[in-house]
């Protein structure tokens, strides 16, 4: 199958629709696009809003380190498993591809 060619207004749509909290389903309908695709769409076209700098890296290292053990524990009471052994392992792996489905 042919990859889709998404078009500037297809993408605006696509925004406007998906910050106004319509569902996916709705969005697919809507544009006639696969729901997955959608999502992918979306994600991409949101990672490449992000002006990625020294200071904003500097922020979000900085931020990280605040919270990380917040965002590990509740992993960390379902798994029974020590927090950083998780993030260890969460990084391996990222490392190998596995996170991203």
């Amino acid at each position: 199958m042919a990859r889709h060619k998404w078009t500037s207004d297809e993408d605006q749509l696509l925004r406007g629709l998906r910050d106004g909290r319509t569902p996916w389903n709705q969005i697919a309908q809507q544009l006639g696009i696969p729901k997955t695709n959608c999502l992918r769409r979306y994600n991409t076209l949101a990672k490449a809003a992000v002006e990625w700098d020294k200071e904003m890296d500097n922020r979000l290292l900085e931020s990280y380190v605040r919270h990380r053990k917040d965002l590990w524990s509740r992993i960390e009471a379902d798994l029974k498993v020590p927090w950083l052994s998780i993030e260890d392992r969460i990084f391996d792996l990222g490392k190998k591809k596995c996170v991203r489905k």
